[in-house]
């Protein structure tokens, strides 16, 4: 099954849960980054999956317009989705704002988990975590029994 993952990364966080996946995967995978590389043409594509981080309570843009220029194909498409983000109470609310109707289509959504790795964020950034999140020191809480729960579910016959 030829399967695309198509993610936004702001600090690295979401591209190496990416990486993660492929590799769990096992199939016949190609990784784009949507914010550096040309999206292919989706059509080609047996399963999408589609991921980002969460910044102030939003997706990277990309993703969202990736999402609503491609609405119709993607309803129609094997589709998974996931996100990493802090705040794990909220994941829910964060994939429905982020992904909007996809959310109830999609195959399987996971959540990824976070890092905040202070030393690759910019002075805003860095100020942001430590004042609204609380975040003293760099933490990295990558979930991979979710990604590979999470490729296990995208690998489940239809």
């Amino acid at each position: 099954m030829k399967t695309i993952i198509i993610y936004a990364s702001k600090h690295g966080t979401t591209k190496k849960s990416a990486e993660l996946l492929a590799k769990s995967l096992s199939e016949d995978v190609i990784l784009v980054n949507a914010v550096k590389d040309r999206v292919p043409n989706l059509q080609e594509y047996d399963q999408i999956i589609i991921g980002g981080s969460i910044h102030m309570d939003k997706i990277q843009s990309q993703i969202r317009k990736l999402c609503d220029k491609n609405k119709d194909l993607l309803m129609r498409k094997r589709v998974g989705i996931f996100i990493c983000c802090g705040g794990k109470e909220v994941v829910d609310e964060q994939m429905k704002a982020a992904f909007d109707s996809l959310y109830e289509q999609a195959h399987a959504r996971g959540y990824f988990g976070y890092e905040y790795d202070l030393s690759k964020m910019g002075f805003l950034s860095r100020m942001v975590v430590k004042n609204v999140g609380k975040v003293k020191e760099s933490q990295f809480a990558i979930e991979e029994e979710n990604i590979k729960n999470f490729a296990t579910k995208m690998l489940e016959k239809m």
